[in-house]
């Protein structure tokens, strides 16, 4: 779509609610708010809890390759002192990077990315939050909570417009119908949410995703991740392989080996999952917008943003309880 013909039915949209301000979510609108945010909050929250995880898997299998035992080499009875014995692997910490361990998964732009599912997570729970108050002041405490929240997340990439116009929110609520209220608060932050929503489920998107065999992508957080763990149950096998008679080398190889595999496995299953969810945050967040002019409108979009959602939860559930 043309992006001045898009921005133009935006526009007339949030002109739309703000006319409607005054009037109450319908049924369908508010089952739709609901759904949206529940996936939204479901996204957030496996995203961050990921990154996270694979922050502190990334250093333990780095730590773990720096534990393997060195290739066995010819051995000179007659000059045992020459002999060298070579590392299976050369880790960040066999030369020394004690601090890069984390390799990508620290700094300046792992700390923006981050930040990304955090809002969403924030943003999915406030909207949950105010269609379920039961009093004019736990709408005004949840919106209260997502200023705070944006403001508080470090490097956030929602933009200061959006941030204030939340903060300001709570300023505009009078005493309204409750149901006024609800209504008034969702309009607003849905709208003012609306590009910041589009930039976030992309960035997740875009690095959750594995590319096919041979079209690598640069910067991305799977795939980096997927790389240290494909290279700690190699170099593991090969430390299994070459010491088959140490019995102590063989169990602390096979433990990294599954170390390995339970990491890909994360990257095979949780991945996909996220990525797919992601795919449809932005087209879902534009029907829940048009929704919240005219419930009349097709809400299939919110319907698939909310079931992969759904599968998500699952697939880390299964994983989990393995």
């Amino acid at each position: 779509m043309n992006i001045h013909v898009r921005t133009l039915k935006i526009l007339l949209l949030a002109a739309t609610l703000q006319l409607s301000a005054c009037v109450g979510l319908t049924v369908n609108q508010t089952q739709a708010t609901l759904k949206f945010a529940s996936a939204a909050t479901d996204l957030g929250t496996a995203s961050s809890n990921e990154l996270t995880k694979m922050h502190d898997e990334t250093i333990a299998m780095n730590i773990a390759m720096y534990r393997l035992p060195d290739l066995p080499t010819e051995y000179n009875p007659l000059n045992p002192k020459t002999q060298k014995r070579e590392p299976i692997i050369v880790t960040e910490i066999s030369n020394g990077e004690y601090n890069n361990l984390a390799s990508r998964f620290a700094g300046n732009w792992y700390e923006v990315f981050s930040s990304g599912p955090q809002a969403m997570k924030a943003y999915g729970q406030a909207l949950t939050a105010i269609i379920n108050a039961d009093n004019s002041a736990k709408v005004k405490q949840s919106t209260d909570s997502l200023a705070a929240a944006l403001k508080a997340i470090p490097k956030s990439p929602i933009s200061s417009a959006t941030q204030s116009a939340v903060s300001a929110l709570s300023a505009q609520l009078t005493e309204w119908a409750l149901a006024s209220m609800k209504a008034h608060a969702i309009r607003t932050i849905v709208t003012k949410y609306d590009v910041d929503v589009a930039t976030v489920c992309r960035l997740i998107g875009d690095n959750f995703v594995i590319a096919a065999s041979g079209q690598h992508q640069p910067d991305n957080f799977a795939e980096d991740f997927q790389a240290v763990a494909q290279t700690l149950a190699a170099s593991s096998k090969t430390a299994m392989d070459l010491h088959s008679d140490d019995r102590l080398i063989r169990s602390d190889s096979l433990a990294n080996w599954l170390t390995a595999q339970q990491d890909l496995n994360e990257v095979k299953t949780v991945f996909p999952a996220i990525a797919k969810s992601s795919g449809g945050c932005a087209s879902a967040n534009t029907a829940l917008i048009q929704a919240l002019s005219d419930d009349r409108l097709g809400l299939k979009d919110i319907e698939a943003f909310y079931s992969d959602g759904k599968q998500l939860q699952s697939s880390i559930k299964t994983l989990s309880s393995n």
